[in-house]
């Protein structure tokens, strides 16, 4: 009977993280797990008086099920949308070979001191069209020559709409952290990718980034903050 129980859990969490996001889920998760473990408190002390291992049993296998349950709502692109990349470009595609144009290429952002091997390109001829929103930049970003992220900008607050459709038909909805904000977040193997209202220009912004590329990142940055730690005191 226990682990129709489980299995209860394991289905009631997976909707609700697939719906309302994981962190939602999780809770929802272990709200259950724990009215779970009292009902089998109760029952096993005024029945059988095997409180014990039946409670054991339940907090051992509470990790293996919360795992399953919310692998679903962290990986929350709708299926078969996760991409890898942007319009033809892979993640990890070396800077020539995404761009063999060069005299269409121009740098957006010089490279800063801390962080010299992130750099930002804009392409003279884009199609700066996305549904029915019209944008302003599509900044193509490479971490050390190697294609990382693409952030792309709503032209006017009137676009904000139009981007956000695209974006939702294209991922599905994803996980608003606040009902109050005007944010959507997603997840998933490869690419991760967050759509914002920005509150002080009204204007949309879609950022999706390479998880590969962001681990190399924060690997970079970590070292760089130890070295200057270590020079600087």
């Amino acid at each position: 009977m226990k682990w129709l129980y489980f299995y209860l859990v394991y289905l009631t969490s997976k909707l609700t993280g697939g719906t309302f996001g994981p962190q939602i889920g999780l809770i929802f998760f272990f709200g259950l797990a724990i009215l779970i473990l009292f009902y089998i408190y109760i029952w096993r002390l005024r029945v059988h008086q095997k409180i014990k291992s039946e409670i054991t049993t339940l907090i051992l296998n509470i990790p293996h099920i919360g795992k399953l349950a919310f692998r679903h709502g962290l990986k929350n692109f709708k299926p078969c949308s996760e991409p890898d990349g942007f319009r033809g470009i892979k993640w990890g595609t070396k800077f020539l070979a995404a761009f063999p144009n060069l005299e269409k290429i121009k740098r957006f952002k010089p490279s800063s001191n801390f962080t010299p091997l992130l750099e930002s390109y804009l392409k003279d001829e884009e199609d700066l069209k996305l549904g029915r929103a019209n944008l302003k930049t599509i900044e193509y970003g490479f971490w050390d020559k190697k294609f990382q992220n693409v952030r792309i900008q709503a032209k006017e607050p009137e676009d904000w709409n139009g981007l956000k459709e695209a974006t939702f038909e294209k991922f599905g909805k994803g996980f608003q952290p606040s009902k109050h904000v005007e944010e959507y977040k997603w997840r998933g193997k490869k690419t991760r990718a967050i759509l914002v209202r920005k509150g002080e220009t009204k204007l949309g912004e879609l950022f999706i980034l390479s998880e590969e590329s962001l681990k190399e990142a924060k690997a970079y940055i970590k070292q760089k903050a130890k070295e200057g730690a270590r020079k600087g005191f």
